[in-house]
């Protein structure tokens, strides 16, 4: 008994060195060549700076002090309570949490109504913050205060999300509401049509003009990477009659949880290593 026991046990350790030898060899090599694998190394990397980037009250002054050529839409009022929110707002506006992303509330009546109020409390506790910290790649996130702010509403604004790497816009995804529906759109730093960047993504085409502050985005990428040395950061941005407005920072696009088309994943991954 014990001699076949010893037998299985030589035969599974025989098969785990072999698999470690040449087949996983194969498997995390080819993973580590991936721009997917790139973002995802450097999650913990300059995390407290990433948390100031991301939290979408403190990133404004930053923006207004660092580079006034961009403008930041204005801050009505911030608060983790729903109890401190004045019952009288502006007739537009703009609800958000500071510490998460993709959800986003536009309020119309002016009141701080019963409704409103609760999406408030349900955007303090929604997060990218689960218990096992671990299972989302967005540690920088856990360093954000809970709190939501309300902004002033710029009107229906198109989404310029520039994908940077070094300081250059590799890829330009552009995104807005259509029939209550967010629809995506990608171009190459020159405006022309480009594939999509997830795999699961559906193929959509549309032209667009260039908006007449993209040299000012552009140069904003450049400045940017030069102050803080990113190698990727998503910098998302709005025209406005011809003024550039700043949205957010993301260093990690939709949580690292989609998969990079392949011909993205390795040509982003050759760049992003070229420096």
């Amino acid at each position: 008994m014990r001699l076949g026991w010893s037998i299985f046990l030589i035969i599974l350790v025989s098969c785990i060195i072999l698999y470690l030898l040449f087949f996983s060899k194969y498997v995390f090599v080819e993973r580590r060549n991936t721009f997917q694998h790139d973002l995802s190394s450097q999650i913990y990397e300059r995390i407290e700076l990433k948390a100031q980037l991301a939290d979408k009250t403190n990133v404004k002054a930053y923006i207004s002090q660092h580079f006034p050529y961009v403008r930041v839409p204005d801050t009505i009022y911030v608060s983790p309570k729903r109890s401190d929110v004045p019952l009288h707002l502006p007739k537009n506006f703009v609800l958000k949490p500071t510490h998460g992303s993709q959800k986003v509330l536009l309020g119309h009546n002016g009141n701080a109504t019963p409704e409103l109020l609760e999406k408030h409390n349900e955007f303090v506790e929604s997060t990218y913050r689960p218990k096992m910290q671990w299972m989302i790649p967005e540690p920088h996130y856990k360093l954000i205060p809970k709190q939501v702010i309300y902004e002033e509403y710029l009107g229906d604004v198109v989404d310029y999300k520039l994908h940077t790497i070094h300081g250059k816009i590799e890829l330009i995804q552009i995104s807005y509401f259509e029939n209550g529906e967010k629809v995506f759109f990608y171009f190459t730093a020159d405006f022309q049509p480009a594939p999509h960047l997830y795999v699961s993504q559906r193929k959509t085409t549309k032209a667009f003009p260039v908006p007449k502050s993209y040299p000012i985005m552009k140069r904003f990428c450049q400045e940017f990477y030069k102050k803080e040395g990113f190698p990727y950061v998503r910098i998302d941005l709005y025209d406005i009659n011809g003024t550039a407005y700043f949205s957010e920072f993301t260093f990690t696009p939709a949580a690292l949880k989609l998969q990079f088309r392949p011909e993205y994943n390795y040509k982003f991954h050759e760049l992003f290593k070229a420096k």
